[in-house]
Parts: structure tokens; sequence; C-alpha cells
């Protein structure tokens, strides 16, 4: 019931500030929510009826839908890439540096009706978000990301193919966590990121590339930003996650992968550094079965500190190799 008049309150409380459509969506919340709050707070209603919540369910998330697509929704996030991307300026030593903070960040998300939603969505005293919520662990994540880009790319002279990946990237790591509006606990929300931002995202790069997008490595890097880490917990299987990726990603889907993920990371102060460690073979490991060994290297001479953690997994046989030579199904 609380959580009922919580939501409620905060649905009237988006009344009004955005456009027709968005406006229409959450009114149709708001009558849905009044619906379950008049059921559950009637004595004699009894318990609400699995078809009624069903129902409610799916103007919920149709409801969402709606947002996602709407034409005003998609110019926010234009302009938040824009302020993002322009705040990376050179220094009078001439050193990339970005003029934004996170709160700056969280700011310019919570623009949108997304972002806002999930600003009251605040972690638990067990979880590794602790004390956070969806909208600031994305400013975070687009924090970190973006001390990294500085170091990686020379902005005053970038290859199309670097202003491509620097691009996509960025736009990932905005949208990564968009599914978590409709339940940020589910650890397979980014099936659902990538179909709630891929609108948005592709309106953006219509703007601002000449450049064909590659919705693929988009979508790619919502929807798979999260799957080492899945893979070391056991909730995939290796083996599906490597014929997957054999017929849908090269060394670019790889390589960005890598940088996706290290700033999602780093945005989790409650992350534990063996579990970051666990992922990074994940993702080493999927390299060197891939064929791309190489981006190993690459990392390394980037990040030292954990060449001895790569090598030591890497001394093992490749998962592939000890699913050939012992004949047993993929069970990792």
């Amino acid at each position: 019931m609380q959580g009922a008049e919580w939501l409620l309150h905060f649905i009237r409380s988006l009344i009004d500030r955005y456009s027709e459509l968005a406006q229409e969506a959450i009114l149709e919340i708001q009558q849905s929510f009044s619906t379950i709050m008049l059921s559950c707070g009637a004595e004699l209603a009894g318990p609400l009826l699995e078809s009624e919540l069903h129902e409610a369910a799916i103007i919920v998330r149709n409801s969402i839908e709606q947002i996602a697509r709407d034409t005003y929704q998609h110019e926010i996030l234009l302009q938040i890439f824009v302020d993002l991307e322009s705040s990376i300026q050179k220094d009078s030593a001439g050193a990339n540096r970005f003029l934004i903070s996170i709160d700056e960040i969280a700011a310019k998300l919570n623009q949108m009706t997304i972002f806002q939603m999930m600003s009251a969505m605040v972690a638990g005293e067990n979880s590794r978000h602790k004390g956070m919520n969806p909208t600031i662990h994305t400013a975070r994540v687009i924090y970190e990301y973006l001390v990294e880009a500085c170091h990686r790319f020379d902005f005053n002279d970038l290859s199309e193919k670097m202003r491509v990946s620097f691009r996509q990237e960025l736009l990932a790591v905005i949208g990564h966590d968009f599914g978590k509006v409709l339940n940020p606990k589910f650890d397979g929300h980014h099936k659902l990121s990538w179909y709630l931002a891929n609108s948005g995202v592709k309106h953006v790069w219509s703007i601002i590339e000449s450049v064909e997008s590659n919705s693929s490595m988009l979508d790619f890097l919502i929807d798979q930003h999260d799957v080492c880490g899945h893979i070391a917990a056991e909730r995939k299987l290796y083996g599906e996650v490597l014929e997957a990726f054999e017929q849908g990603s090269d060394e670019d889907f790889m390589r960005s992968l890598f940088y996706v993920q290290l700033a999602d990371m780093g945005a989790i102060p409650g992350m534990k550094q063996e579990h970051k460690m666990q992922n990074f073979s994940v993702w080493a490991m999927l390299c060197v079965d891939l064929g791309y060994a190489y981006l190993i290297d690459e990392v390394v001479d980037r990040f030292p500190w954990f060449t001895d953690v790569l090598n030591r997994r890497l001394s093992l046989p490749t998962r592939r190799e000890e699913l050939e030579q012992n004949d047993i199904p993929d069970m990792l």
C-alpha cells in the first residue's frame, strides 16, 4: 500500500511537465494505480485479482514504452549527449579533461522522465549500490567513462573510427540501465534497456553523425554490458555466450565492451575487487576463444595493475579447450 501511495504521488508530480504523449501515458499509470489503491484500501474489496494486477502491469509497461518513444524525451537525450561531449576540453598543459561533476551529470539526466522515475529507487542496506539509485549510478558510470576516455582518445585529432567508438560507448553508458525503471532488482534489466533506449539512441545518432549508425554495436553494448558478471555468477553459460558472440561480434565490440564494463563496475563502490577481477577474467577468456587475444595486451599496457590476475587465469586451458579435451557439456 505504501509503495502504491508513493508511486501515485510521484506520478502526479510528473503530470503537466512533459509532452502530450508522455502526459497521456502518465495519466494512464495514475488511473491504473488509483484503481489498485482503492482495491487495496477498501475493506470489502478483498485482495486484488490476478487478472486486475496483470492488466495494470500491461498498462504500466505500455506507458513506459510510450515515454521511451516520445520525441520530446529524445530531444532531451540529444541535449544531454551534446553537453557531455562538449564538456571535454584541453587544459593549459594540453591534456584532455572534462568540466562536469557527477551531480551535474545526474541533474542533466533527471530532465528525462525515465531517469526522474529511477531517482526515487534508492538501493537498500544490503545492496552493492547502497544509498544510490539507478540515475545516480548512471551518472557515476558516465563520469567513470569520461575519465578513462580522456586518457584513451585524442579529442583534438580523432579519426572517424575513434570518434564513432567514443560516441557509441557514451550513448551505451547513458542508456545501459534504462530497463531498471521497470524493476531495479531485475537481473535481466539489460534485456529491457536496449528495448527502451533504442529509439532515442537512434534519434541522437541521426543528428550527431553522418556515419550510418551501427545499431548492432549499440544493441550489443547495452544488452551485454553485464554479461561477464552473469557468467562469473553462473547465471549464464559461458559456452552459450561464446557461441552467440562468434555470430554477432568482432574485436571492436569486445574492446568497447571492456570500457563500458570498466566504467560500470568502477561506479559501484560496494563491488568487491575480487568480483571485478572475475569479470575481467571472463572477458579475457572470451577474447582468447574469439581470437582477439591481442586485445588483452592492449588492456595490460593501459592497466598493468591486473596483469597477474589475467595471466593466472589465462594460464589455464581456455573453456573451449576444456570442453574439447574432456568431451563434457559446458557447465560454467
